[in-house]
């Protein structure tokens, strides 16, 4: 997968449940700046690093969605 693409990805579903990006980005003990600079057409992030990364943020959006999704649940009930 085109990592921009799976950056965009992580930018929209942050967006989407009110995570603020400096939250998600924390996580993966990444800088917001360094996030946005791994956009840019001459970026050249140190591709191990910057998947880490993106794994760690994906893994808490996921799990942020998970917790979102049982609290709308146990409230529907």
């Amino acid at each position: 997968m085109d990592y921009k693409r799976r950056i965009n990805r992580i930018i929209d579903r942050a967006k989407l449940i009110s995570e603020p990006l400096r939250d998600v980005c924390a996580v993966a003990e990444v800088s917001v700046s360094t996030f946005y600079r791994w956009q840019q057409d001459d970026a050249n992030p140190r591709l191990r690093t910057m998947l880490r990364a993106l794994d760690a943020m994906d893994a808490h959006l996921t799990e942020r969605e998970k917790n979102l999704v049982e609290q709308l649940t146990r409230g529907a009930a």
